[in-house]
């Protein structure tokens, strides 16, 4: 065997014997994260929103899976609207309020307030998310996930601006391609965190023009003649659906003739007084909104529409400006119609006399009955973002409506929180009234599964993540839902966020006779305890809002950040004259973290469940930046479920489990669980995600990753060492030990080589040549 051979064969035991120990230690290939929410493995989370239930600003609850019907097979499609870049170059303009502070401009074209503020976009008020663009990704993932979780289908564009001129190009930027290309890149990323995606289609002109002719062609040769993003497409009888006047192309000509074949079409009805027409579909009407399309053997038309207000005349019934008489505005009613809620167990009824009816959706709920009574295949709500208007001197004209009609300083199609006609939670008064008025009412039409679990029993030690393992009551939420933000918005704003910490996704809970327990996991390994607002979690123990809530929650847990052993359970007393909340102390209850999970056990007396039904809500927040405001739950950090709504805990059958107990402890509560062991920040804490340096102690590795029978557990003796950490140390010091000897060992071999090669080189080549005629039996070794 020569030199070379020798070597390798020595090398390969070095790699051998490194291999094996570090393997063993588990740093050399660290063991797989089992979490069904590892990175390949997001596209199998399963979310399902009718597990959900909310309260919102009113005492409204959101109808339940008991006051629904079973789950059938209907569509809801949304106006949506992507063109918030293309006159981002103006400075936005409140309207709401300029009137509210100058009413007298309302019909006043020359008004000062008019002519002090030029060049500006109009808005009825402020969106929650800000004056946005529409390609700003931070607020389409968010539209993506509050659509989905309203149980919308397909969101419909707004195309229906056509030039009829022979311009290409601009009838191009009409499509808005800017915005839907990041709208789709938007709602495929979503797909991959969870999301359930609303489809996608486009409603263009509301006739057979040269604009909607050419934005047919536009859309089917930018985007579905190329199979761009086919899988967010909306199939209607088999075909993708656009709301379009298919005789605005010519069949003779065979380009277009392959559209024609190409699309299901549905010719959009511009009118909101039609009666039932069975060859249009609409897309927003006064009440009763007529049936369109076919009537099925059954009697049911296959769609109809369902409007937050409508910029018509109910006296004349024509078209007017929202800011012009008898508008059917989100407060007015057809006839005499009133509905009602149970809150705080009284019956609230509410109608078009009620102060501030607008934010109770009068116009919005009557239409919604009607449609849910005809029950349509599909149902077009309008709308989601339209937020912008013109303003104009007289509109509509004078020679289309006559003067009874016209409206002087004209605010076309929206105006004022009354007179205005989006969903989207607002800044302003509205907040989020029409997002859950909107569930609700899809939960109606659509039906619901019943998917809410029964709560577990379990005598859960926090010592050990296996004791979780035969826990069923369980939710997944999505990863990636706040992302960051740095944008400009329309003229003069700009907008950022990076509050995105602690990621959740998979919560757990469970009860046993003393405690109701709960599990948190995070995306990555959870930061410092001492950071601020830090895993908080909110619980609602009385649906009725009778008893002292904030927002509907009655306790809170971590709103005071927890010291190293146990977190503060607090009860909320209401909110003060001025909107602030106010909690007061319960006591202290025990919590672990473990690397990404975090676990808190409650006894139940401590939250009033010490009766024979175990029912509550709860969710999680982290982060939060505006303490007491329960919008701030929609724009930072993560909050699992989002915005108001919260993860539905009840059993019907409470069993008795005896809790888990120490044979022997040390640490204990008054509870008689183990106390957290967790190690104190040498500094302060950090609001990055995957801050790792302060936190309490962990039981799993690095990643957060649970490793052999010990799942959960630090080994502490009763002086407090703990003999994970030292066996680690001891493997790792092995491993450095038998590194240096083998290298050591290899240098040896090495020099006694090269010693051996010097002196070979040494003896005279005749030697050498005569020692050459021997016999070689193995001239091919190697």
């Amino acid at each position: 065997m020569n030199k070379n051979k020798l070597i390798a064969k020595l090398m390969s035991v070095f790699v051998a014997v490194v291999v094996t120990i570090t393997s063993y230690a588990g740093y050399f290939a660290p063991a797989k994260d089992n979490s069904v929410y590892a990175a390949d493995k997001k596209a199998t989370i399963r979310i399902n929103s009718d597990a959900w239930t909310a309260v919102d600003g009113l005492g409204r609850t959101l109808t339940s899976y008991e006051e629904a019907k079973d789950s059938v097979d209907r569509t809801v499609g949304i106006f949506y609207w992507t063109w918030h870049y293309s006159f981002a170059n103006l400075k936005p303009l409140n309207i709401n309020e300029i009137i509210n502070e100058y009413p007298d401009a309302k019909n006043n074209y020359n008004h000062v307030v008019w002519r002090k503020n030029r060049n500006v976009q109009n808005f009825w008020n402020e969106p929650l998310f800000g004056y946005y663009r529409s390609d700003d990704k931070y607020v389409l993932r968010k539209h993506a996930e509050l659509l989905a979780d309203a149980g919308v289908d397909v969101m419909i564009f707004d195309c229906t601006n056509g030039d009829d001129s022979d311009n290409t190009k601009e009838n191009r930027r009409r499509t808005w391609p800017d915005a839907y290309c990041a709208l789709f890149e938007t709602l495929e990323e979503a797909k991959v965190d969870g999301v359930n995606v609303p489809k996608v289609a486009f409603m263009l002109p509301f006739a057979a023009s040269n604009g909607a002719k050419q934005m047919l062609n536009i859309l089917y040769e930018d985007i579905y003649s190329q199979g761009k993003y086919k899988d967010l497409w909306f199939y209607w009888d088999g075909k993708p659906m656009i709301m379009a006047h298919i005789n605005a192309l010519d069949y003779n000509n065979p380009a277009e003739r392959e559209i024609m074949d190409f699309f299901t079409f549905k010719k959009n009805d511009s009118s909101y007084f039609s009666g039932d027409t069975f060859n249009m579909w609409g897309w927003a009407s006064v009440y009763p909104q007529p049936k369109y399309g076919e009537i099925g053997a059954d009697g049911r038309p296959e769609q109809m529409t369902v409007g937050v207000a409508q910029n018509a005349n109910i006296v004349t019934r024509s078209l007017t400006a929202m800011n012009g008489n008898n508008v059917m505005g989100r407060g007015q009613s057809v006839g005499n119609y009133s509905y009602s809620y149970t809150y705080k167990g009284e019956k609230i009824t509410v109608s078009s006399e009620t102060e501030n009816a607008h934010y109770y959706g009068i116009n919005f709920q009557q239409q919604f009955d009607y449609a849910i009574k005809n029950d349509p295949d599909f149902l077009f709500i309008t709308g989601w973002n339209e937020w912008i208007m013109g303003r104009y001197d007289v509109w509509p004209p004078v020679a289309a409506v006559g003067t009874q009609n016209a409206v002087k300083n004209a605010f076309p199609d929206q105006y004022n929180d009354e007179y205005s006609r989006d969903i989207e939670p607002s800044a302003g008064e509205l907040k989020d009234y029409y997002y859950y008025q909107l569930v609700s009412n899809i939960r109606k039409y659509k039906g619901m599964a019943n998917v809410v679990p029964q709560m577990s029993a379990a005598a859960i030690n926090m010592k050990e993540l296996s004791s979780w393992k035969n826990v069923t009551s369980t939710y997944d939420h999505y990863t990636d839902s706040t992302y960051d933000r740095d944008k400009d918005g329309f003229r003069g704003t700009h907008y950022t966020n990076d509050t995105m910490r602690n990621d959740i996704v998979h919560t757990k809970f469970a009860y046993d006779n003393d405690n109701v327990y709960f599990y948190v996991e995070t995306e990555d390994n959870l930061t410092s305890y001492t950071d601020k607002a830090w895993m908080r979690l909110l619980i609602d123990t009385d649906e009725s809002g009778i008893s002292p809530n904030w927002e509907g929650f009655e306790y809170i847990i971590n709103r005071v950040s927890p010291d190293s052993e146990h977190c503060m359970l607090e009860k909320s007393k209401g909110v003060d004259s001025s909107g602030k909340w106010i909690w007061e102390n319960v006591g202290k209850v025990d919590y672990k973290v473990s690397g990404k999970v975090l676990q808190i056990a409650v006894p139940r007396s401590m939250l009033g469940l010490t009766g024979n039904k175990i029912d509550f809500n709860f969710k999680w927040s982290d982060n939060m930046q505006e303490d007491g405001n329960i919008l701030d739950f929609y724009s930072n950090g993560d909050v699992a479920p989002g915005g108001r709504f919260m993860f539905i805990a009840t059993t019907d059958d409470v069993k008795d489990v005896p809790a888990h107990r120490e044979e022997s402890s040390n640490h204990t509560s008054n509870n008689s669980l183990n106390k957290p062991s967790v190690s104190k920040p040498s500094n302060g804490g950090s609001s990055n995600t995957g801050n790792q340096g302060n936190k309490p102690s962990q039981s799993d590795d690095n990643n957060g990753n649970q490793s052999g029978n010990d799942i959960g557990v630090n080994k502490e003796d009763k002086n407090g060492l703990n003999w994970v950490l030292l066996n680690d140390c001891i493997i790792v010091a092995s491993i450095f030990i038998v590194s240096i000897c083998l290298i050591f060992i290899m240098v040896v071999i090495a020099i006694a080589i090269r010693k051996k090669n010097v002196a070979v080189e040494s003896i005279p080549a005749d030697v050498l040549k005569e020692e050459s005629t021997v016999e070689n039996p193995s001239d091919t070794e190697s």
